[in-house]
């Protein structure tokens, strides 16, 4: 508030430590309690003296409730402001998303400052500030070995995340807690392994696909020759043969001449 005085050539303002002399007719004062301010004018030869009250409106105090004071990327919080009478809202970054209302629930990708001003019926204003921290999700990566297995044969899994998004603990859906899976797969499978950063309490998944090699095999079918003829048998489909009886290996078709009734495999 602004006080002024006048008619004098000298002033002195109390309390507090004011001005005074010839240029301290009109003041700018700051009080925080209702003050009776006093001031002392003279003109060389007289002195008065005149007193002015001011009342003072105590400045809203403004409060910032959050769910969660920190949160993994993606997750929500709801935001409560209350206080004042109207208020308004500024947020850094800025991409982050604004708060709208007194009552907000937002969704954040990366830690958050939120500013909240709020003004009273009296035009007295303050205030507040909220950060909401985001912590990333551990990032996380499988590897499979091999990556093509014969059904029923063992494939490898083994999890990984970086030393910026760690994760601590691994759990797999198909049973195991450690970093490293065992499975033997009787079909093309998919697992998800779940990772989760025990500071945080973060988590993230991670699937991995094993295939498994069906081979499917065609072969000459049963028949019947004359005694002392002969037959060629075939098979297709694979990439290594072994033929039984006869001995012959790594060829897809053999020329037989049975004297009896026999089942080649």
């Amino acid at each position: 508030a602004t006080l002024s005085g006048g008619a004098g050539t000298s002033y002195s303002w109390t309390p507090g430590n004011l001005p005074s002399g010839p240029n301290a007719a009109n003041i700018t004062v700051f009080p925080a309690v209702n003050t009776i301010y006093t001031l002392t004018a003279t003109d060389g030869i007289c002195i008065n003296t005149t007193t002015v009250a001011l009342d003072t409106y105590t400045n809203p105090i403004i409060s910032i409730v959050s769910s969660a004071n920190s949160i993994c990327f993606g997750q929500t919080v709801s935001i409560n402001v209350s206080g004042a009478d109207t208020y308004t809202y500024t947020n850094n970054p800025a991409s982050s998303p604004p708060l709208t209302s007194t009552s907000s629930v937002v969704q954040l990708t990366t830690t958050t400052s939120y500013q909240v001003s709020g003004t009273n019926q009296f035009t007295c204003s303050s205030s507040a500030q909220q950060v909401i921290i985001v912590n990333p999700l551990p990032n996380i990566s499988v590897t499979r070995s091999p990556t093509l297995v014969c059904v029923g044969f063992p494939s490898t899994l083994t999890a990984n995340s970086s030393l910026q998004s760690p994760a601590h603990d691994y759990v797999w859906t198909h049973g195991g807690t450690s970093k490293t899976s065992v499975v033997n797969p009787q079909v093309n499978s998919t697992y998800t392994v779940t990772g989760t950063n025990t500071i945080t309490s973060c988590v993230n998944t991670q699937t991995v696909a094993v295939a498994v090699f069906l081979p499917t095999f065609a072969t000459t079918p049963d028949t019947a020759i004359c005694n002392k003829g002969s037959i060629i048998l075939s098979a297709s489909g694979a990439s290594q043969y072994s033929w039984n009886p006869g001995g012959f290996n790594n060829v897809p078709f053999i020329t037989v001449s049975p004297n009896v009734a026999t089942i080649y495999t």
